[in-house]
Parts: C-alpha cells; sequence; structure tokens
C-alpha cells in the first residue's frame, strides 16, 4: 500500500515534471543508530557521539563505516596472520558491520555477532575465493570465527560509552534482583517501567482427554528470573529513552502547531520537501 500510495502520487505529480504539484507522503526518517546516540549522549562520549552525529560536523557521519576503517586498522595490525591477509585482500564493506552495530545497544552478544560475520562471509565466498555453490563448509566458520572477537574489538573502541553503560546497568540490575527484587525505574517522561521476569518452580500433570494433555501447575510463588532481568535490562532502557524523546518531540511539536504524526520507534515521518 506504500507503494501504492507512492505511484498515485509519482502519476499526480506528471512523474516528477510538475514542480507545482504538493506530496503528501510521510519519508520516515530515522536516527543515527539512536541507542547509541542516547549511550553516547547520556555518557558525554565524544567518541561515539561524532560517529552518531551529535557533534556538529561538515559533512554526515557514518558510525557502520566507522567501525569498519577501525576493523581494518586492527588487521593490519596482524597483517602477519594468514587469516588477517585474506580478510584484507577479499576487503569488507560497511554491510559486515550494521546489524552487529545496530543491535549492539540492544543487549547482542558475541555469539550473535558471529552469525552476523558468518552471513556476511556466505553472501561474500567467491570474494575469499571459496566455491559461492558450496555454501556451510568449515573455511566460513574459520573466517568469521577469527573476524568475530575483532570486530567486537572494534566496536568498543568506536562505541565506548554504549559497552560501558550497558555493562553497569547489567550490574546495578544483578545487586538489585539479589534479594528478589524486580527491577524497575521511571522513564523520562514520567512512565514507570517494570520488569517482572519470573520464574516458578513447576509440576507436570499429564492427562487423558481424548488425547494426552501436559499441564504446567505452579507451586511456589514466583521468583525473580535474575538473568532474564540482567539481559534484558540494556534493550528495555533504551526503549524507555526512545519513547520519552518521541513523547517529548511530540509535545514541543504540538506547541508548534503541528498536529499529525508519522512515528515507528526512532522513525519520524516528515514531508518529502521538509527532509
Amino acid at each position: 500500500f506504500q507503494f501504492l500510495a507512492f505511484c498515485f502520487e509519482w502519476a499526480g505529480s506528471n512523474y516528477g515534471k510538475d514542480p507545482t504539484y504538493v506530496s503528501h507522503l510521510p519519508i520516515g526518517l530515522d536516527g543515527s543508530c539512536n541507542g547509541i546516540q542516547h549511550y553516547s549522549a547520556l555518557l558525554r562520549d565524544s567518541r561515539g557521539g561524532r560517529s552518531v552525529n551529535l557533534i556538529p560536523a561538515e559533512r554526515p557521519s557514518d558510525i557502520y563505516s566507522d567501525v569498519r576503517d577501525e576493523v581494518r586498522r586492527l588487521l593490519l595490525l596482524r597483517y602477519d596472520e594468514d587469516l588477517a591477509r585474506r580478510w584484507l585482500t577479499a576487503g569488507f564493506d560497511r554491510k559486515l558491520t550494521k546489524r552487529p552495530v545496530m543491535t549492539l545497544p540492544y543487549g547482542a552478544r558475541q555469539i550473535s555477532c558471529r552469525r552476523y560475520v558468518r552471513e556476511w562471509v556466505v553472501e561474500n565466498r567467491e570474494a575469499f575465493g571459496l566455491d559461492p555453490a558450496k555454501s556451510g563448509d568449515k573455511e566460513e566458520w574459520e573466517l568469521a570465527v577469527y573476524m568475530t572477537p575483532i570486530l567486537w574489538e572494534a566496536m568498543g573502541n568506536v562505541v565506548i560509552a554504549a559497552k560501558t553503560g550497558m555493562d553497569w546497568l547489567q550490574r546495578v540490575d544483578w545487586q538489585l534482583t539479589e534479594n528478589g527484587t524486580y527491577t524497575h525505574w521511571l522513564s523520562p517522561a514520567g512512565f514507570p517501567v517494570y520488569q517482572p521476569y519470573s520464574k516458578w518452580d513447576t509440576k507436570m500433570v499429564n492427562i487423558e482427554i481424548g488425547r494426552r494433555l501436559r499441564l504446567k501447575i505452579a507451586t511456589t510463588p514466583a521468583q525473580v528470573a535474575r538473568h532474564r532481568s540482567r539481559n534484558g535490562i540494556a534493550p528495555n532502557f533504551v526503549h524507555s529513552l526512545d519513547s520519552s524523546h518521541m513523547v517529548d518531540t511530540v509535545l514541543k511539536a504540538q506547541a508548534e502547531g503541528i498536529t499529525s504524526f508519522a512515528m515507528i520507534h526512532d522513525d519520524y515521518g516528515v514531508h518529502a520537501a521538509d527532509t
């Protein structure tokens, strides 16, 4: 339907030839990796802030390219290693770093980073001299295993505040849940956020009523699922900041007389003429 709406407007503008035509399509503009924007702003990280466009510059920054360049620098330091030379010879673009960097402020770990790297290797087998028709061999795995800690280190060198902030939140969460308390906080918009991650002692009951059913019955009050809570705190905290940012933006826009909004998470809809 979005594409159909575009077709109607494209035809209505005489296929781009009518300069007087007024477009009404909402064009979605995303933040520059806004999870990292939040962490960089909170911790006053000028290195990460520069990469996600929080600091004035003559040209827009691209954090994925910045991490790619840092990966290349780290590989050059390992040039005497065969796999480092293979990666440098094959070459790699910002697509290698994009998914690991995007998911970092939402609690991603090295195991998911390795999966993304391997998928990139599979898509670029020919660059490594691998047969594109024989996906799934041992060399894909070796290349991904070698690259992952280097990419992880590069992200830490560029995105200093995000990793520091996530580690701090997880330590605080672990301390709070130690005495059985659910982690909770108040967002900047004044919204109370709770993490009711629970675990139960359960008893299995098998029942046959025409077919076999298996029921789980809680036998004790719920306890805090500490590991789930610790893993959830970083993404949930950032999402609470995202939502507060959106609420604040809407209120300020309304004060300026804007009454129509099109938004998804960190994506703000504007008209093409106002991008």
